[in-house]
């Protein structure tokens, strides 16, 4: 049992009561002499100091409770479990978060809240078959700088937690640079998949699907930010009962806690937008375009053919592509809904955008090939 250096002087100092009771007890019993005159009054005096270090002597079970709970939540305020769904996999290459949700859990890793929005990206939404995010919705969504007041509120004295966490803490420390540059801050957290694999050594897998089969956690509409932050929520319970007492746990969940978020004022009142467009919305309506040897085709997002393959197969025709112009006669995206530059601009000058479906109908009209 660890015992504090208080503890220590105030039990020392009941003992040298004790034992100094106990010697003039015996000494009057040996000598059987009356009690001489004032010895009454230190007597007296003695045992009310005895009762005092009595008093004074740390109640030791309920230090260790004490210490237990500091353990387990140095936060005081719970965990702020999240997760991201980005335009690609790394912010220094221009990518951007197109929808974040926080799930808020006490000090035992039990829900309490929860928040998701989509975001604007204000760029093409990258691998939409991956996210299932469409540009119709994120066109209607906020930007990250206007709901980032809502966001810190909701993280400020939590420790912040996720599922493969270094992916998440950098995009979130660049979209908060990004509003406030002076703020060069790298966010850290515990990382659900990192404390799975210490915890569960025999894991074969780590992805957030393997990681809730193995604990029988729910994960519905996986790479939809709200479904992944409460799967990894599920997991935080058990993390927590297994590893919430380790000094390493303690000390990065400290140090989580005590990040300092820019000061932002009061939340403004921002409506968070949820995904609402269906798969049928992708599609692009019926065009009468026939494309003549020369015409230019320029394509945007994630297709299912590898970009240089549509090239060659364009060029192989007669058709030209490149750069965005006023001259070019058909867009092609994954999302005809597309925040990109090039979808931008296809709007501002009036040029048709059509999904691959379409697409494919054109060039085989084109070319009187079957494609």
């Amino acid at each position: 049992m660890l015992v504090s250096a208080d503890g220590r002087r105030q039990f020392g100092v009941m003992m040298s009561f004790r034992e100094a009771l106990s010697k003039l007890s015996a000494s009057d019993r040996t000598r059987e002499q009356p009690m001489p005159q004032g010895a009454a009054r230190w007597q007296d005096r003695g045992a009310s100091l005895l009762r005092r270090a009595h008093a004074a002597i740390p109640d030791f079970a309920a230090q260790r409770r004490g210490e237990r709970a500091e353990r387990q939540a140095p936060s005081g305020q719970g965990y702020a479990v999240i997760d991201f769904e980005t335009t690609g996999f790394h912010p220094g290459h221009g990518h951007r978060v197109a929808e974040l949700a926080v799930v808020l859990t006490d000090l035992e890793g039990h829900v309490v809240d929860e928040w998701c929005t989509l975001v604007n990206p204000q760029r093409d939404l990258g691998p939409t078959h991956v996210h299932r995010i469409q540009g119709r919705d994120a066109r209607r969504a906020p930007f990250f700088g206007e709901v980032l007041p809502s966001l810190v509120e909701l993280l400020r004295g939590r420790v912040l937690v996720a599922h493969n966490a270094p992916f998440d803490m950098r995009f979130l420390g660049a979209e908060v640079s990004r509003v406030r540059p002076e703020w060069e801050v790298m966010p850290v957290g515990v990382c659900t998949q990192e404390w799975m694999g210490r915890t569960f050594p025999r894991l074969q897998k780590l992805d957030l699907k393997s990681c809730c089969t193995s604990l029988k956690v729910q994960l519905d509409g996986h790479h939809e930010a709200l479904s992944d932050a409460r799967a990894a929520a599920g997991l935080l319970p058990t993390l927590i009962k297994r590893n919430g007492e380790s000094e390493e746990w303690r000390r990065l969940a400290e140090a989580s806690a005590s990040i300092r978020w820019p000061d932002l004022g009061p939340p403004p009142v921002v409506r968070p937008e949820r995904r609402r467009s269906a798969e049928a919305d992708l599609a692009s309506a019926p065009i009468n375009v026939v494309l003549k040897p020369g015409d230019r085709v320029v394509f945007t997002g994630d297709l299912s053919k590898a970009r240089e393959e549509c090239v060659a197969e364009l060029q192989h025709f007669g058709f030209t592509t490149g750069g965005m112009t006023k001259a070019t006669k058909l867009l092609v995206a994954a999302d005809v809904h597309s925040l990109s530059g090039k979808a931008e601009k296809a709007l501002k000058y009036g040029i048709p955008i059509v999904d691959e479906r379409e697409y494919r109908k054109i060039l085989a009209r084109s070319t009187g090939q079957g494609i």
